[in-house]
């Protein structure tokens, strides 16, 4: 529509570039709801009741209109396409870089759904420097994946599982197997895998805390051939939780949860 205001035209395309976003993350960005609100009541965009709070996607008369060929449209999709986005958020206060998606692959060979598996992550400009000199002494071209390495993270079925990190870390290592230094992705990329979940439960924790361990000793047993380089771990876990995780001190009441 003509009359849209420019606040209303930056909110409809944030959405339409990225496909979801939580109400609030909306509401921090481009101000109180009153401001781009009707963008709902237009049947624009439509606000969906989620585990990860409500979230904005657009409607399938805007998919339709767009031509859209990725479209999420189940609560426990839509949750985790924001809580993705914000998770990309999260790790970049820690230095790292977005790149780009991963997607589900599709029923015909070839294509890929709308659904994000992993994103790849770069590390910071300042560790990609340190990176390139150290690779820069050593024979051979620079490694292509050298300082980039993949985020993992979902809010559906409870988040990153202990299983989940079981699994992809196997991959991970089945992945590197061919190559002829190690089957240690630290090795290849420089960098740990990323995860992030709503909660570390307790068997998460505790098996992260096993291989670490053991990670670690076979790092301090071996001779460590990057030793101009600061020990790496083989992966980092950030909690980013769910709505209702998240207590604040009440204004009537400090310090008991609302």
């Amino acid at each position: 529509m003509p009359d849209w205001t420019d606040t209303e035209r930056a909110v409809m395309g944030a959405i339409l570039e990225v496909g979801a976003l939580t109400s609030r993350r909306v509401q921090a960005t481009y101000g109180p709801r009153p401001n781009w609100h009707r963008l709902i009541t237009e049947r624009q965009l439509r606000e969906v009741r989620t585990i990860y709070g409500p979230v904005l996607t657009p409607t399938e008369a805007v998919h339709e209109k767009v031509e859209s060929t990725g479209r999420l449209r189940g609560p426990g999709s839509l949750a985790d396409r924001a809580y993705m986005l914000d998770a990309i958020d999260l790790v970049a206060q820690h230095g790292y870089r977005f790149v780009s998606h991963d997607y589900k692959g599709g029923q015909v060979p070839g294509t890929t759904t709308a659904h994000i598996t992993r994103t790849r992550i770069e590390v910071s400009r300042e560790e990609m420097e340190r990176l390139v000199d150290w690779a820069s002494d050593r024979p051979g071209p620079l490694p292509k994946a050298l300082g980039r390495t993949w985020l993992y993270a979902r809010c559906s079925g409870g988040g990153m599982q202990a299983s989940d990190l079981r699994r992809i870390l196997k991959a991970t290592e089945e992945q590197n197997r061919p190559k002829e230094y190690s089957t240690d992705h630290v090795q290849v990329l420089h960098a740990p895998l990323l995860f992030v979940v709503p909660a570390e439960d307790d068997a998460l924790r505790a098996y992260a805390r096993r291989y670490l361990a053991e990670h670690r000793r076979t790092y301090d047993r071996g001779w460590n051939y990057n030793q101009r380089l600061h020990y790496v771990p083989p992966f980092e876990i950030f909690e980013q939780p769910l709505p209702n995780q998240v207590y604040r001190p009440s204004s009537v009441e400090r310090g008991r949860p609302l």
